[in-house]
């Protein structure tokens, strides 16, 4: 769609339901957050500890 001089849709040809169409990225940030306060208590239970070594990776010792 082109736009016009003042920055007017010149021709909206919208379907019905064009809302569930559109991106809406609102609860990122909270998701972020919540990531982030997740794995923090996630590593307080576990008193720091990381997860073991996984059996399939070849640890070097050089």
């Amino acid at each position: 769609m082109p736009l016009s001089p003042n920055a007017m849709i010149l021709k909206p040809h919208f379907h019905k339901c064009w809302q569930r169409c559109v991106a809406r990225w609102f609860k990122k940030p909270v998701r972020k957050m919540l990531r982030r306060k997740g794995g923090k208590t996630k590593a307080c239970i576990q008193g720091g500890k990381t997860s073991p070594p996984s059996p399939c990776r070849l640890t070097c010792s050089a």
